[in-house]
């Protein structure tokens, strides 16, 4: 792969010339303003398939604790106060407080689309179809989250009906050396899938997320690949991140508290918020570069005997 390195530079000066920063702390803005109504809608959709709000608010705030830095647990028991007085209020879903909380939550998607065309100078950024597009976006990470909070217990589930007598029976009819594969499945038990619910299974289902996210954002001028390199650049600086925020804290958290009192956690998650939505936008900047510059897989051989075969016409 060639000059992989020169993306990254020309993304990092295309970060820096598009005040990348000032971006990102737009985009802080809308999501501290919508992320209370937006988890609250995810909190809902998939308590309404799943038929437990109070559960899903539990796995939501599980996934969301992969998120936040573990060195400061204090960020994500403030938000899970913030959540537990209208979640647990008595409010019942409705197809209205939905479509109110959708209309909220497009804030962020806007503020994302409006710093795109400022990047890129594309106007297709701010078009109406791309705010129909946003709601598609919407429904699909709650798509995404039903599937990462169902999967396990659906797979417990199936893992229990397996182990019927009615369904050993019937493979011990159907299938040959069942023997071997009914002692494979008595092994199994509900450890057998702590991957599922492990932050490397998380990990690995963000980065495809936002693999596809860049390249939908680009309007796919940009190929799998490229956009594999933005998501996964996005996801090692937040993973590097998150176990390095302890250093910022360390020097940090006395002043926040003498200066801010309670109220220091709140400084905490916004200083999180922004870092997250820089690395977000230097992801941006480098599918950009990817669209200005793709990447090239050749051979090194490859280009020395182009370069034979210019000379040989000069």
């Amino acid at each position: 792969m060639k000059r992989i390195h020169h993306r990254y530079i020309k993304a990092a000066k295309i970060f820096s010339k598009k005040k990348g920063s000032t971006l990102a702390a737009s985009s802080s803005f809308y999501l501290i303003l919508s992320i209370v109504p937006l988890s609250l809608l995810f909190i809902r959709l998939v308590g309404f398939a799943l038929g437990d709000i109070t559960k899903s608010g539990e796995e939501l705030l599980f996934l969301a604790g992969g998120l936040f830095p573990e060195a400061a647990p204090e960020i994500l028991e403030q938000f899970k106060d913030l959540l537990s007085g209208p979640l647990l209020g008595g409010g019942k879903f409705t197809l209205i407080n939905t479509f109110i909380l959708l209309i909220t939550g497009t804030s962020l998607f806007n503020s994302i689309w409006n710093g795109l065309y400022l990047m890129t100078d594309d106007r297709s950024h701010t078009s109406r179809w791309k705010y129909l597009q946003g709601i598609g976006i919407i429904g699909l990470s709650i798509i995404t989250l039903i599937f990462l909070i169902a999967l396990p217990p659906v797979l417990m589930g199936l893992l229990t009906f397996l182990k019927t007598g009615f369904a050993s029976e019937f493979l011990e009819s159907r299938l040959s050396s069942t023997n071997a594969f009914l002692i494979w499945l008595n092994q199994l038990n509900i450890n057998s899938f702590n991957f599922l619910r492990s932050n490397s299974f998380i990990g690995l289902l963000i980065l495809g997320y936002f693999t596809f996210l860049y390249r939908w954002f680009f309007k796919f001028k940009i190929t799998w690949r490229e956009s594999f390199f933005s998501a996964f650049t996005f996801v090692f600086f937040l993973l590097l991140a998150k176990n390095l925020f302890w250093i910022y804290l360390s020097n940090a958290r006395s002043t926040l508290v003498s200066n801010y009192g309670d109220y220091y956690t709140f400084i905490l998650g916004c200083t999180w918020i922004f870092l997250v939505m820089c690395l977000f936008f230097f992801g941006a900047c480098l599918s950009f570069a990817f669209q200005k510059d793709p990447l090239e897989i050749g051979l090194p051989i490859e280009e020395e005997e182009n370069k034979g075969h210019n000379k040989q016409h000069d």
